[in-house]
């Protein structure tokens, strides 16, 4: 009995010595939003360009629930519902005039909700430019513009720049432990 005990601690050992180094090797699993800008449906945005055109100097329009917004939404951002279009679009209206593009965002890839607001949106003609994100909440809190992004909470600064330099000072880092041969530029 303490000889099983014993392999399938060694098995376990190995294991999670497999993962650590393989970890190491290749770094973290990738789990970025992939957005193709020529499979967007129309009015949909990536993140990339987002940051490239404007970067990141939006406003930003979560439509996701508005516990979910109030909790872990982009700071600076305004809640504009669905269900309650009328009542919180009259909230927002007036940030929505400054001139700024609006950037419209739900949960996650696969949700149509963002859309659906930016087109009633864009029904009022209250921005020169709206976007749905592709993507969604989920890009914004890879990208580390969320509450509670590993990147915000990590560096204390707001938005892309903050996720770069981040993501530089880490390669450079395991370039200098002999981890990778790859000078980010």
């Amino acid at each position: 009995m303490l000889r099983i005990g014993l392999q399938i601690f060694g098995i376990l050992l190995l294991s999670a010595a497999a993962g650590w180094v393989s970890r190491n090797i290749s770094g973290p699993i990738e789990r970025a939003v992939p957005c193709d800008v020529a499979s967007l449906t129309p009015g949909e945005i990536c993140l990339a360009t987002v940051v490239e055109k404007w970067q990141s100097d939006v406003l930003w329009v979560d439509a996701r629930s508005k516990e979910d917004w109030q909790r872990d939404g982009v700071p600076g951002s305004v809640w504009i519902s669905h269900e309650n279009f009328d009542e919180s679009l009259g909230n927002a209206a007036t940030k929505m005039l400054d001139g700024k593009p609006v950037i419209v965002y739900c949960s996650a890839v696969g949700c149509d909700t963002s859309k659906e607001v930016a087109n009633r949106i864009r029904s009022f003609h209250l921005a020169s430019e709206l976007h749905a994100l592709h993507g969604g909440w989920k890009a914004l809190h890879q990208a580390g513009l969320t509450k509670s992004s590993k990147w915000r909470n990590r560096g204390g600064g707001v938005g892309i720049s903050t996720v770069i330099d981040t993501f530089e000072a880490e390669a450079e880092q395991a370039q200098k432990a002999g981890l990778v041969a790859v000078k980010v530029t």
